[in-house]
């Protein structure tokens, strides 16, 4: 019983604590965008993630540190990316250590869709265009 509690508030002190270092911009934005929805937060390279689930999926918020919202990230599986976008993907990157899909729908309307692999010890995102066409790749150590 006391293990159980000292782990609620561990858990809850570290909750507590990330959000603390959390831009108030992005804490404010986000609850604009989703009123009542928690989220746990992260800090990826120059940009923060609201992490939240929604409709059984894992879905993130993406924000730059002064609350502008940048875009919707939604983990997906391989099979729901578009087939031309996937076989592209496959056929560069496929023998790389494979991490992760995800849709990535921009404010504009658009949507990639963002392929993540380990090269090393680097960890590479690759956004491609539902037809099959390389947007861009952001590479991170």
């Amino acid at each position: 019983m006391k293990k159980g509690i000292f782990t609620g508030f561990f858990s809850l002190c570290f909750a507590v604590l990330l959000s603390a270092q959390t831009p108030n911009a992005v804490l404010t934005t986000f609850s604009q965008n989703m009123p009542g929805v928690n989220a746990t937060y992260v800090q990826e390279g120059t940009v923060w993630k609201a992490n939240f689930a929604e409709g059984g999926k894992q879905v993130s918020f993406v924000y730059t540190p002064e609350g502008e919202y940048k875009a919707k990230e939604t983990v997906i599986s391989k099979p729901e990316v578009p087939a031309p976008a996937l076989q592209d993907m496959e056929a560069r990157f496929g023998s790389f250590s494979f991490e992760g899909v995800a849709k990535h729908e921009l404010p504009d309307g658009t949507t990639h869709y963002k392929y993540q692999y380990n090269s090393g010890n680097k960890h590479v995102e690759v956004f491609y265009t539902a037809n099959g066409q390389l947007v861009r790749r952001n590479i991170f150590q």
